[in-house]
């Protein structure tokens, strides 16, 4: 057992309801009360002092480029001094300067596609399979100033089988590793690391074989494991901000949680029949915008609001980024840098992340290579993100119809502008 199994609602009492509702804000206290209610029990003492002492319970992220592995010709290749996993990887663009997403070249999206490709081929070598790749439109801790893309695989042992307490810990990671939030220790030693390095920069001096895209027949059924436990860690971790925003919660311990390693010998099953995104009611439904060879999705899954989390992905079936042709990889990156640009405008103080989970071991759930493009508040992503996850809502169809319709006319006016701007 990782953690405490947490059975019923946990009280959480704070000093009044005045008080709660101020250190919810911007949320409303009548929607975070909806989607936690059967975990949580408000309560209110006026003799609780609002004064608290915070524990620091997360820990650095070190520095992310650390040990250099590889330089092409506008990107380089790092190991991070505490990978988050064995084969963590970072790759930043060399120019300085770069001011985010939308800043990033043709020539440059091309580069990062390729030593994805190249990482991919090598990660094979060493019996990894599947992995998440990570785009920051801002700089992140760890990556020292620079544009960076992070390539985080899947445990090892875990080639078909998701591990849901690794994808909780890496989401939290990815999305907002400033939260102070217990993390779910994964250790690897320094001899490992080492190991790791000199594999890797002898790995990036050969050559490999050709990948193979081979397509998954449907039906297809995929395993996941450790559900409970992770369910566990993120109520928990709710625990914990309503602890930092001012709630007293009695006999509440540290979370103190490892890393499951072992693959279980009985996983659950989930079986696929289609793939949704070459399906033409969803294309319908969902559509926002396309250009040639790509399409823009509207997240089917509620956001913390509305038009913050979207999809781009390629029109042709392919499962894998490294399937991706070089015209879809350019499409991609114009639909991309418009829609960036569009987010930040949407949600002023707000950080654009870009996620793509690419195999079945690190999450991908639709075997269609795409990527999410999601604004995340940073001061409230830790909340809205663990109770989306805890109590997951899909948008209601008027959500739908809306936001396909401002999103898709604001992307089209984007790239009307970028057109100009280059006619000029």
């Amino acid at each position: 057992m990782l953690v405490a199994r947490l059975l019923a609602a946990t009280a959480v009492i704070f000093h009044s309801e005045d008080t709660l509702r101020k250190s919810l804000e911007p949320l409303a206290l009548e929607e975070v009360t909806s989607r936690i209610k059967s975990l949580v029990q408000f309560g209110y003492d006026s003799n609780f002092s609002e004064k608290r002492v915070v524990p620091l319970r997360g820990t650095s992220v070190g520095n992310l480029l650390k040990t250099k592995l590889y330089e092409g010709k506008t990107v380089t290749v790092f190991y991070p001094e505490h990978p988050r996993v064995p084969y963590h990887l970072t790759i930043a663009l060399n120019r300085a300067g770069v001011k985010g997403a939308p800043d990033v070249t043709e020539e440059e999206n091309q580069e990062l596609f390729a030593t994805i490709k190249k990482i991919a081929e090598i990660y094979r070598t060493v019996s990894l399979q599947g992995f998440a790749i990570a785009q920051y439109d801002t700089s992140q801790e760890g990556h020292l100033g620079h544009y960076v893309v992070e390539i985080i695989p899947h445990l090892p042992g875990f080639e078909d089988i998701k591990n849901i307490v690794y994808m909780v810990e890496r989401n939290r990671y990815v999305l907002f590793r400033t939260a102070n939030l217990s993390p779910v220790q994964y250790r690897i030693s320094d001899e490992d690391i080492l190991k790791q390095v000199q594999t890797l920069q002898e790995a990036f001096l050969r050559e490999h074989g050709p990948l193979e895209n081979k397509a998954i027949a449907f039906p297809y059924t995929r395993k996941e494991c450790f559900q409970p436990e992770a369910e566990e860690i993120l109520q928990r971790h709710l625990l914990e901000i309503l602890q930092d925003k001012g709630g007293k919660i009695e006999e509440a311990t540290p979370l103190e949680a490892l890393m499951p390693e072992g693959v279980p010998e009985v996983a659950n099953s989930v079986t696929s029949h289609k793939c949704f995104f070459c399906d033409q009611n969803v294309i319908q439904r969902q559509l926002v915008y396309e250009n040639d060879k790509a399409l823009v999705f509207y997240n089917m899954r509620k956001g913390a609001r509305p038009g913050d989390s979207f999809l781009i992905l390629p029109k042709r079936h392919t499962e894998k980024t490294y399937g991706l042709e070089l015209e879809e990889v350019r499409d991609i990156g114009i639909l991309r840098r418009a829609l960036v640009e569009v987010l930040r405008e949407a949600h002023p103080g707000s950080e654009v992340k870009i996620y793509a989970q690419d195999d079945p071991s690190v999450g991908q759930t639709v075997f269609h290579t795409h990527e999410q493009v999601v604004a995340v508040d940073p001061k409230t992503i830790a909340l809205t993100w663990t109770m989306m996850s805890l109590s997951p809502e899909n948008v209601s169809q008027d959500e739908m119809l809306k936001v396909r319709e401002e999103y898709g006319s604001a992307i089209r006016l984007k790239l009307e502008q970028a057109l100009k701007e280059i006619a000029s």
